[in-house]
């Protein structure tokens, strides 16, 4: 069997379309606001409907996986006229269940286990205490991929069993998943990496951080200079959701994207100290240095 994974990018199908002509299968996992103002999408539902151009290669065959917790993927992509598999954290959600009813499939948690219901069969996959990347259930957005990768693997014909062994042997490690939800320990210090970049990944990575026990928080963050000012502080406010007790605020020279340096981190500086929190708590790293106390224009020098 050969198979190609594509990730499909929202700027991509813009600029592009889906140059794909056939597929077996698709997904959508989410509809967060990120991006607005560009390519004239101003809302989540162009966005979704952006997203789901993804379905139109799907053979009469094939299926297209969706979030059926996402209220804007119910709304856009139950019009669909494709087969749906529904994805879902609750075995009551009644997109599900109505989709069931009807004779279509879905992938859910029931307590901590993936359960199929595929070609009329109904089996539990594996178990969430099985899946490293779903950290025993406490990295609920990884809970939301291990059933959508599921649906996708059942829809392309693997076995069970075979979707069961990937899932329980992917890690979370730099080495197989850089950048997302890295895990690291150093005497007694606990950190996370991950790459979330917009409000709403940085919900989930928050969530993840208040479930773990912590004496202290520490978060390292910064934006590219592509987002409005709105949503950089919308970033902050997410992040500080975690009540971080040190907070330091990294330049990304490459992201800049129109900004000048400085101008990203001190939007992200001011919605902190707006939301409560200490100046001296606050500090602007260089990406390209391991030093701290940088000049940080229009705030004069902050230091270590």
């Amino acid at each position: 069997m050969e198979l190609a994974v594509l990730e499909t990018a929202r700027g991509g199908i813009l600029r592009r379309g889906v140059t794909v002509s056939r597929a077996d299968a698709a997904i959508v996992t989410n509809i967060a606001a990120d991006h607005f103002g560009e390519f004239g999408v101003s809302d989540l539902r162009a966005l979704a409907e952006t997203k789901l151009v993804i379905a139109r290669p799907v053979a009469a065959t094939g299926r297209v996986v969706l979030n059926a917790d996402d209220s804007e993927l119910v709304a856009t992509g139950g019009k669909l006229k494709k087969p749906v598999c529904w994805i879902s954290l609750d075995p009551r959600n009644p997109v599900l269940r109505q989709n069931l009813a009807q004779g279509g499939e879905g992938v859910w948690l029931d307590g901590g286990a993936i359960v199929a219901l595929h070609r009329g069969e109904e089996q539990v996959i594996t178990t969430l205490d099985q899946v490293p990347i779903t950290l025993g259930g406490a990295a609920r957005h990884n809970v939301y991929n291990a059933l959508g990768v599921t649906a996708l693997a059942l829809a392309m014909h693997l076995d069970p069993e075979a979707v069961a062994r990937g899932l329980r042997s992917f890690q979370g490690t730099p080495g197989e998943n850089p950048g997302r939800l890295n895990l690291f320990e150093f005497g007694g210090t606990r950190v996370i990496a991950d790459f979330a970049h917009n409000p709403h990944g940085m919900d989930a990575l928050v969530e993840l951080a208040r479930a773990l026990p912590a004496e202290r928080r520490l978060i390292i963050l910064g934006q590219a200079g592509d987002r409005d000012d709105q949503a950089i502080r919308d970033f902050a406010r997410s992040a500080w959701g975690a009540r971080p007790d040190r907070i330091v605020l990294k330049e990304m020279e490459k992201y800049l994207r129109g900004r000048v340096p400085g101008e990203a981190s001190g939007i992200l500086r001011e919605e902190f100290l707006r939301l409560g929190a200490a100046p001296e708590s606050i500090t602007r790293a260089d990406s390209n240095s391991r030093r701290c106390g940088w000049h940080w224009p229009g705030h004069g020098q902050e230091t270590c």
